[in-house]
C-alpha cells in the first residue's frame, strides 16, 4: 500500500508536477561513466527541482511525485520538507525503488543512464484536483513518462481516472 505524506493545510501557489529522483553526478569530469570513480547525490527531476527553487524565492509550492520507500526517497521526503516544499502529495511505494539517474560532469553533452523507478509508476488517481482551485499556476514536467503524462491530462481536463 502507497502512503501520502500528510501535512497542514497549506495553499500552495504553485503545483508542480512529475518527476522527483537523484542524480549520482561524477566528481571529476570524465567523457563516459565508465571513466567515472566517484559520485556526489543531489535532488533530481525536473518537476523537484522547479518545487525546491520556488520555495527557496519565497512562495509556496506543492509536489506530486512518488517516490520508493527507500534511503534515496527518505532523503528527497527530507530535503523538499526541510526546504518547505509541500509533501502531503509526495507518495511513496514500497514496491519500487526511486529513480536514479548516473550522470558524468563533462563540458559537452554528458553521458547518461537513468534507472527509472517510482515516479514512473503515478497514476491518473494520483492528482490532487481539489487544490486546482486554490493554486496560482500548475506545471507538469516530464510528459515522456507517460503515467505523469496521463495524471496530468486529467489535472487539466478536470477528470479523473480510476487506480489499474
Amino acid at each position: 500500500m502507497r502512503k501520502r505524506n500528510i501535512v497542514g493545510e497549506q495553499h500552495p501557489e504553485i503545483l508542480s508536477i512529475g518527476e522527483t529522483l537523484i542524480d549520482l553526478i561524477a566528481d571529476t569530469e570524465q567523457v563516459s561513466l565508465s571513466e567515472s570513480r566517484s559520485f556526489h547525490m543531489y535532488p533530481g527531476g525536473q518537476a523537484t527541482n522547479v518545487a525546491l527553487n520556488v520555495s527557496r524565492l519565497g512562495a509556496s509550492a506543492v509536489l506530486v511525485a512518488q517516490v520508493g520507500d527507500d534511503t534515496f526517497g527518505r532523503y528527497l521526503h527530507h530535503l523538499l520538507e526541510t526546504a518547505g516544499v509541500e509533501t502531503a502529495y509526495l507518495y511513496t511505494t514500497p514496491h519500487i525503488p526511486t529513480t536514479l539517474v548516473v550522470v558524468t560532469r563533462h563540458s559537452a553533452t554528458p553521458d547518461f543512464a537513468v534507472y527509472r523507478g517510482a515516479d514512473a509508476e503515478m497514476v491518473p488517481g494520483d492528482m490532487p484536483l481539489s487544490l486546482l482551485s486554490r493554486i496560482s499556476l500548475v506545471g507538469l514536467i516530464h510528459t515522456s513518462v507517460t503515467p505523469v503524462a496521463e495524471a496530468f491530462l486529467c489535472v487539466s481536463s478536470n477528470t479523473i481516472l480510476p487506480r489499474k
